[in-house]
């Protein structure tokens, strides 16, 4: 179990950060947010989780939260670890550790897991309800973009219609033109006949 504590311990000391962080941000300097800044499901997640990971846990022996065991979540969000906590905590109790991490009941994991299907399980979840929500609104943008394609050609149709009506009307008038340019005034009538 030792060489499974030292794994996960190094993949901490990579320091693991909310990945959706840079998705949140705000740039105050050049007033820019990322795509899912102030959205219900990034604040969703950064809460759910965030209760996940700080709450206390009972019934699980002596330990009650990851703190105990040097896990703890710093100001800015990032998972951090504390070795010499979780060393410690696993040498005076390796069954409780084990026990706090993995019970199948009420174990840490099963309620992490538990709120990650909350939030983005296939189904009933946080993201699956949002994206079918825009996955209904997609299709009723697209439902409407094709009615509007479909009155543009029809005002499109109309509007050549009445230009060709237009262009045979001025094509008359200039035949017209043309025939009354080219009549010859009649000489006045004098009553003389010869």
């Amino acid at each position: 179990m030792s060489s499974t504590v030292g794994r996960d311990a190094a993949m901490l000391d990579q320091g693991l950060e909310p990945r959706e962080a840079v998705l949140t941000a705000f740039d105050d300097k050049a007033l820019t947010t990322g795509l899912l800044f102030g959205t219900n499901e990034a604040l969703q997640v950064d809460t759910r989780l965030g209760r996940a990971l700080t709450d206390r846990y009972a019934g699980l022996g002596n330990l009650q939260s990851l703190e105990q065991i040097g896990l703890s979540l710093s100001e800015d969000g990032k998972l951090e670890l504390n070795k010499t906590k979780l060393k410690s905590a696993f040498e005076a109790d390796p069954a409780g550790v084990q026990n706090f991490l993995s019970n199948a009941q009420s174990g840490v994991a099963v309620k992490i897991s538990k709120v990650v299907d909350g939030l983005a399980g296939y189904e009933n979840s946080l993201i699956a309800s949002s994206s079918g929500a825009l996955q209904d609104t997609i299709e009723t943008d697209e439902t409407r973009l094709d009615q509007f394609e479909t009155q543009l050609k029809a005002q499109e149709e109309r509007l050549l219609a009445q230009f060709y009506q237009l262009e045979t009307i001025i094509a008359k008038l200039k035949q017209s033109q043309s025939a009354l340019d080219g009549l010859q005034p009649l000489a006045p009538y004098t009553g003389v006949g010869g």
